[in-house]
């Protein structure tokens, strides 16, 4: 029975954060480097340049249509009501909806007569993701690595892209954070072998995940399951309830990049 449960609630999480705006731009890139340096805060990317003394400001247009949405990276809205689920993919500019699903469709309401449990929203989930497919985007799953065959296979026919956040290679620093290593692990190779677009993201964090052993262990576990998996490798910054770290330096991103490539990463 627990182990019923823990794939119910990765399941749901899984599910409602099946991404078509992320997912059709990694459908963009896929052609680019599989070695990308980003500024991130703690879990939330943002659009952002630099100035020629380094200095980082935010680009608020390339925010704006981020978080709006446009015609060919539309955003995802959930809404979860007292009785029911509902998910909608919008065009915000044009002020369109391209696809909507909702427990409130007759054969979701006959299968989930509450509306609004972990089993109706895994249902929305994979439903606005065959919607939006069959509208001609390409959807995303956004996933913390944790995930059963019975999921993937689930979610498979209708998700195209998976990102994976590889947070450290240490069990215990994972432990601390709720999770496994070995499982996190074991979620990469699945997801490789099962067909779909994966790309990794390890957020580099100042005396927790930044060491040079560290980083080469991550990269060398990559390239073993593939060279051509994109690795993110990504800037911490004080935000949030996560304050004591340093905010990871430039240098120290350029390390983990030249790490990658020096591990046999493409």
């Amino acid at each position: 029975m627990p182990r019923r449960r823990v794939n119910a609630a990765a399941l749901v999480f899984a599910l409602l954060v099946l991404a078509t705006v992320a997912a059709f731009a990694w459908a963009q890139r896929l052609k680019r480097d599989p070695l990308v340096l980003d500024r991130v805060t703690f879990g939330t990317p943002h659009s952002r340049s630099f100035t020629p003394n380094g200095d980082c400001v935010f680009d608020v247009e390339r925010i704006r249509l981020r978080v709006e949405g446009d015609p060919a990276r539309p955003r995802l809205a959930v809404f979860r009501s007292l009785k029911h689920i509902y998910a909608q993919v919008i065009d915000a500019t044009g002020g369109k909806v391209l696809a909507t699903a909702s427990t409130l469709e007759k054969d979701l309401r006959a299968a989930h007569p509450k509306g609004g449990g972990r089993e109706a929203a895994a249902a929305v989930g994979r439903r606005i993701a065959e919607k939006a497919k069959a509208a001609g985007f390409l959807c995303g799953y956004v996933s913390n690595g944790n995930a059963t065959r019975e999921v993937l296979e689930y979610i498979r026919p209708y998700a195209d892209a998976y990102k994976i956040d590889l947070k450290t290679m240490n069990d215990k620093n994972y432990r601390k954070l709720g999770a496994v290593l070995n499982n996190v692990l074991d979620g990469i190779r699945m997801v490789h072998e099962m067909g779909f677009w994966l790309e990794i993201v390890t957020l580099v964090i100042p005396g927790f995940n930044d060491s040079t052993d560290e980083l080469f262990e991550a990269a060398r576990f990559i390239r073993s399951v593939s060279p051509d998996i994109p690795w993110h490798v990504t800037a911490f910054h004080q935000d949030y309830h996560m304050t004591e770290p340093d905010n990871t330096s430039a240098k120290t991103l350029i390390r983990a990049a030249e790490i990658g490539s020096e591990a046999g990463m493409n």
